[in-house]
């Protein structure tokens, strides 16, 4: 008779013998796969020799992925100029291709918007057509099927094609990372300075995240924005996430009268501007004059912890002197003494 200790020992066996097999059958069909994905792609290598675009097979998202293996692969039978004229020769069939994946499920658009985007950058002729079929990719779309259908529109270089896919994202609710739309836009293949005007004027339509973006944008691109933007770091009714973005905007870009705003933020006694306040000591790197020292000295007695801690890393890097430190020390503020201290020790550690 089995004890539980055999039942155990039995069942632990039995577990052992389904994984094995389980990886065996796995390996093998993985291998399989590999050289059926091989057979493929030399198979397109022979299509592709007689330029040819069979489109109903390409509506196969596995036939598409041997398709874009065998035209990009290093070893392709069409050379780099071969590859953009056939492409330029078939832009009619991909262009019924693409609308054909609207149907498809949001994993294929998002890898058909992937493989329209290495084709714009593969032949630079005029694609602002396939605006359409890749704004209808954005219908019940997922995170990674919008983040594809944006680096394509990207590559085309389409304001208005970016701004409508801002609109259906903003009108569905759907977050999309700053981080990853200001990065993405910096791809933007023509003027980036106009697509920021474009995008700017229409900013109010969109979530507060889209603003934040465009800022981020214009930080990477030019110094050609600051008349607009302190006016709208100015207005109270400006969101305070895009009024935090403008801070460091003109961190990046000073001039006098963002100077002459940023300090004056220390003397406002509005919550927001309070809060501000933590962005602009940080700014105010950007700005050494006598003033900006003063405000900053100043600043290391407020009663913010992240104030005190910006302002005496601005001052360590604007150079304080010891006469400053010594001024401070016979200010009788030892918090303001102790942050400058630790901040200098940990900068020079």
């Amino acid at each position: 008779m089995y004890t539980i200790v055999d039942k155990v020992i039995y069942f632990y066996i039995f577990i052992c013998l389904f994984l094995l097999i389980y990886n065996i059958v796995y390996i093998i069909r993985r291998t399989h796969q590999k050289k059926r994905r091989a057979r493929q792609i030399e198979r397109w290598k022979a299509i592709l020799t007689r330029r040819k675009m069979p489109v109903k097979k390409l509506r196969n998202p596995e036939a598409l992925t041997a398709w874009h293996s065998a035209l990009f692969a290093p070893d392709s039978p069409l050379s780099g100029e071969e590859r953009a004229a056939y492409l330029d020769e078939n832009r009619q069939a991909l262009l019924h291709l693409a609308w054909d994946y609207r149907r498809h499920d949001a994993m294929e658009r998002a890898f058909c918007a992937y493989i329209l985007r290495e084709i714009f950058l593969a032949d630079a002729g005029d694609w602002r057509v396939f605006a359409g079929p890749l704004l209808s990719y954005l219908d019940h779309s997922t995170v990674y099927c919008r983040e594809n259908v944006l680096q394509a529109l990207y590559v085309l270089g389409h304001p208005d094609a970016i701004g409508k896919a801002f609109d259906i994202m903003n009108g569905n609710g759907w977050y999309h990372d700053p981080r990853l739309l200001s990065d993405g836009l910096m791809e933007y293949s023509g003027d980036k300075e106009q697509l920021i005007r474009y995008l700017w004027a229409n900013r109010e339509k969109w979530m507060d995240e889209y603003g934040v973006a465009i800022v981020r944008f214009a930080i990477q691109v030019s110094p050609e924005f600051q008349k607009d933007f302190l006016c709208a770091l100015r207005d109270r009714e400006t969101p305070l996430e895009i009024r935090f973005a403008l801070v460091r905007y003109f961190r990046k870009y000073p001039g006098p009268a963002a100077g002459e705003y940023l300090r004056s933020l220390f003397e406002e006694k509005d919550p927001d501007d309070s809060s501000l306040t933590i962005a602009a000591v940080s700014s105010l790197v950007s700005y050494p004059d006598r003033q900006t020292r003063a405000v900053l000295k100043h600043a290391l007695s407020n009663r913010n912890w992240y104030v005190r801690h910006n302002a005496a890393l601005s001052l360590h890097e604007l150079g304080i002197t010891p006469e400053e430190i010594d001024e401070i020390r016979l200010g009788g503020d030892r918090y303001a003494l102790e942050m400058i201290q630790y901040i200098t020790e940990r900068e020079e550690a």
